[in-house]
């Protein structure tokens, strides 16, 4: 939690010291924490504040170059995925999603074809928070289908007959709310290219 909270200073920190290396023992802690041992109350918020300082250092710039931080990337993308499909409050899926969207666009497309497989199964959650979302949220979901149907042509036929629906619905009744509108209308152009 530290780390969310300095991470700007270890940013500006970095810029005039590059020691990647002196990171890589603050990072294997943080993906080793074992929250299924900590109280379940307690559980979704840690999870959450982890996603969030995921995020903020993939933000930041402050991720090791090479196989370290490469290693770190994808460890938080399988943390992500995993709390998306499988944790039990909204706002960690939600905070899941904004990291495997920040994540998915900073890792190369070698290191994302690696989790095509697991696309299929994040497929029903993110159609479960379309429903339940908040409305100010629902562009959450819909930037990472968005993101992740980069990936390949038939990914999107897959899971455009199930999604599309929803996504229509939404447009007709929410066109005119900012992120939510103009995430549709670009889903909708990228998919029109394929």
């Amino acid at each position: 939690m530290l780390l969310g909270t300095f991470v700007k200073d270890v940013s500006a920190y970095l810029i005039r010291n590059p020691r990647y290396e002196e990171l890589q023992n603050l990072f294997t802690q943080i993906l080793a924490t074992e929250f299924h041992r900590a109280p379940k109350s307690l559980r979704s918020l840690l999870a959450g504040r982890a996603l969030q300082c995921a995020t903020l250092v993939i933000d930041c710039d402050i991720v090791p170059r090479g196989e370290q931080g490469d290693n770190f990337k994808q460890a938080v993308m399988k943390f992500a995925f995993n709390q998306l499909c499988n944790a039990d409050g909204m706002s960690v899926q939600l905070m899941a999603i904004r990291t495997l969207v920040r994540f998915a666009r900073r890792v190369g497309e070698q290191q994302l074809v690696a989790f095509e497989q697991l696309l299929g199964e994040i497929l029903k959650p993110l159609l479960t928070l379309l429903d339940q979302a908040p409305l100010d949220c629902k562009y959450l979901p819909i930037e990472a289908i968005s993101t992740f149907s980069k990936l390949n042509e038939q990914l999107v036929a897959q899971m455009s007959p199930q999604v599309t629906p929803k996504l229509l619905q939404l447009f007709r009744d929410h066109h005119s709310e900012g992120d939510l509108g103009s995430e549709l209308v670009n889903l909708f152009k990228k998919w029109c290219n394929f």
